[in-house]
């Protein structure tokens, strides 16, 4: 650069790292030429934390050596102050717009059982500051399992200051196999914030009973009722008897879909149990 006219290439973009890590996202904008004139380069700074960040520049420039630099960039408050918890008002998987260690992507230890296929969360803008609303420009959920397809529901539009509720939904099906454990990953853009927050955690999906009924005659289902087996034909304490003069028994199987209430398979377990023998 020994004159106005003379131009130098970047050998790739300029990018800051900082530390803590995780504490501050940096938008750098610049041209892809600098001239010895002024060539302006621009960064953005989105606070993840309340924090004093380390910050350190590298300038690839083509045919020589990087150029680094640094600075600290104090961060007093999150230009995401949102909180996400899995009870209302909590904050156990986001933290004033930063995930916890426990629900980060492909770091977390977080696991919940999959005793319901829904898991709820909860959501509300953190902070004294109350802002009247955050845009949602995007939430979606995706599994590593083929067999489920999440999704969340409601779609949010606005976080506020007012915890509201969206829930996962597993979606999965299956019949036959025996899952174990199987991650879901969500993704939540705000309105402004270039980076979206990502959370994960595990769960483990047990093979769920088939969907089929058995009866003694057809149509009927007095020795299963949607893959649950009624008391009266269970292994090892089964009361039914076929006597010694009938040398064939038929079982009449059919395949259901919809699953049975709890408080209805305890009244029909109660009544199949009554059942005399034939």
């Amino acid at each position: 650069m020994t004159n106005d006219n003379s131009t130098v290439s970047l050998g790739g973009n300029i990018t800051g790292t900082v530390s803590p890590p995780d504490s501050l996202y940096i938008v750098v904008s610049h041209n892809e030429t600098f001239s010895s004139t002024e060539t302006p380069v621009t960064f953005e700074f989105y606070c993840r934390e309340i924090a004093t960040v380390d910050v350190v520049v590298n300038v690839p420039i083509e045919g020589y050596g990087p150029v680094r630099f640094g600075f600290k960039k104090d961060c007093k408050t999150p230009n995401l102050n949102i909180n996400i918890g899995t009870q209302p008002h909590g904050n156990d998987v986001v933290s004033h717009g930063k995930v916890t260690l426990a629900w980060y992507p492909n770091i977390g230890s977080a696991f919940k059982p999959s005793d319901f296929p829904v898991l709820p969360f909860y959501i509300q803008i953190g902070g004294e500051k109350k802002a009247a609303t955050i845009p949602i420009t995007h939430m979606s959920i995706t599994a590593t399992d083929n067999y489920c397809h999440p999704y969340f529901t409601p779609l949010l539009t606005n976080a506020t200051h007012l915890s509201q509720t969206f829930s996962a939904y597993y979606n999965c099906s299956y019949h036959g196999f025996n899952k174990t454990d199987t991650k879901f990953l969500a993704t939540m853009i705000f309105d402004g914030i270039p980076i979206p927050v990502q959370f994960e955690w595990m769960t483990y999906l047990e093979n769920q009973p088939a969907t089929i009924d058995i009866g003694l005659t057809p149509e009927d289902s007095d020795v299963a009722y949607n893959g649950v087996v009624t008391p009266l034909f269970q292994p090892s304490v089964s009361t039914y008897f076929i006597p010694g003069w009938r040398s064939r028994q038929t079982f009449s199987l059919r395949f259901t879909s919809e699953p049975v209430p709890e408080r209805q398979m305890s009244i029909l377990f109660i009544n199949y149990s009554a059942l005399p023998p034939n």
